[in-house]
């Protein structure tokens, strides 16, 4: 068994795109009942593990139906796919904020 001292943990490339920033509509057709939506993503892919996580794919979307495909020399292992909540953002403006501030010394 090789010492720890010399053990080399493998790395690890974390990319995250959004859906709607980050790729390109391919294609897309329309059927009763539903539609088939190819999008392009362009990711370049470093020496070792790549994860890669896209975000914002829409909540309707029917997870099942997931394909992910690549071009070059390297070799896709996994495809998970999951919903996650939406990050919560809160909006103001500075006319709500002091009319929320006046509500509440009242």
């Amino acid at each position: 068994m090789a010492d720890d001292a010399t053990m080399i943990e493998p790395s690890v490339t974390e990319q995250t795109f959004v859906s709607s920033n980050d790729s390109t509509i391919a294609y897309i057709s329309l059927y009763p009942g539903r539609a088939e939506l190819s999008r392009l993503f362009k990711v370049t892919v470093q020496p070792g593990q790549n994860v890669v996580t896209v975000n914002g794919l829409p909540n309707g979307m029917d997870q099942s139906s997931l394909r992910v495909e690549g071009r070059g020399n390297a070799m896709i292992q996994e495809v998970v796919s999951g919903n996650m909540p939406a990050q919560y953002t809160p909006h103001t403006t500075p006319l709500l904020t002091e009319l929320g501030t006046q509500e509440t010394s009242t």
